[in-house]
């Protein structure tokens, strides 16, 4: 085996090959997940080498070539307000931090509120981040807007500043320019609304088909939301539990996304925030939601009809028969 280290340093970019000792490492932009055995791969696609690192504490597996993500954040919206959600990993490799807080608030009681949720390279989001504080305490920027399209167009002006000052030279060093945010909240006469902003600075809406969104580690939080989120039916307390239940998903599948949970919920009309809390790796009410929601998936697949998997040889063209779907402890049910 290959020997060295070497170090992929990834949020949610795409992933780049770097040839080193004859092995090749998974070099990314952002969280850094530094591998100490890799088999060899071919550059710029994915696999089918793995490697295995030490992250945070934790050993983690990833395929050589690909991005290792490293955030969960996401925002719902349905017609009774917004729920925000993210993890706190971080290991930035010229950052130098473990956990960071990647949910930021922006209140004026009465006027506006905004909740900001970040994800890429943690010294750009820090930056950024910081010119929209000092904007907003001087009474600019996300203080003077009087839409929600204007406050993620103020974020997406203020990326592009901070773009135009350090996007040379980390690209100089090899790292690429990424970073995401999520903008949830409302300002006064208008509903509330959900936003995202692209590294580039542009924004997207969410819509009442497509009532939320996702940056970071996206697909393993995925699949639950979308069979459940209704913008005309869910509620915030629903939208809440899904919230931390698509986190655990993603917790579960990938490593690099772990606790603290932050999670906020803002009802319609409030104008600030007073539904927030922080879910330690060890708080007791985050374990019984992820015991019970592991016990009740496990309960669910067995209430599903059976597989039956017949025994004998099947004869030419009887294929599909040696497989089949029956009621639980019963013979298989015919449709129609």
């Amino acid at each position: 085996m290959p020997g060295g280290v070497g170090a992929a340093d990834g949020d949610g970019a795409d992933g780049v090959v770097v040839e080193v000792e004859g092995g090749f490492v998974a070099g990314a932009e952002h969280d850094v997940l530094v591998i100490i055995w890799w088999g060899g791969a071919v550059p710029g696609q994915c696999g089918p080498a793995r490697a295995r690192g030490y992250i945070s504490g934790r050993w983690a597996t990833t395929r050589l070539g690909c991005a290792a993500f490293m955030t969960y954040c996401l925002g719902i919206v349905t017609k009774y307000g917004l729920v925000m959600a993210s993890d706190s990993r971080t290991n930035a490799g010229y950052d130098q931090v473990n956990v960071v807080r990647k949910m930021h608030t922006f209140v004026q009681a009465g006027q506006r509120a905004f909740c900001v949720l970040s994800s890429g390279s943690l010294s750009v989001a820090q930056s950024v981040l910081n010119l929209l504080r000092r904007e907003f305490e001087q009474g600019r920027g996300l203080a003077d807007v009087t839409t929600m399209y204007d406050a993620a167009r103020v974020i997406g002006n203020t990326v592009r500043t901070v773009a135009a000052m350090d996007r040379e030279a980390l690209e100089k060093d090899g790292f690429k320019f990424n970073v995401n945010f999520i903008l949830g909240g409302q300002v006064k006469g208008e509903a509330p609304a959900l936003y995202m902003i692209y590294p580039q600075g542009n924004p997207l809406q969410a819509t009442e088909e497509s009532p939320y969104l996702q940056i970071g580690e996206t697909k393993y939080g995925r699949p639950i939301l979308d069979r459940n989120i209704q913008f005309e039916r869910t509620s915030l307390e629903e939208a809440a539990k899904l919230a931390l239940l698509s986190l655990d998903s993603t917790m579960k599948s990938n490593v690099t996304v772990g606790p603290p949970i932050d999670l906020l919920a803002y009802a319609v009309g409030e104008l600030e925030f007073t539904a927030r809390r922080r879910f330690e790796e060890d708080d007791p009410d985050l374990i019984k939601m992820k015991t019970r929601w592991s016990q009740n998936l496990r309960q669910a697949v067995l209430r599903l009809p059976d597989i039956r998997l017949k025994p004998h040889v099947p004869r030419a063209g009887e294929g599909e028969k040696s497989i089949e779907v029956v009621e639980p402890g019963g013979e298989r049910k015919e449709e129609g």
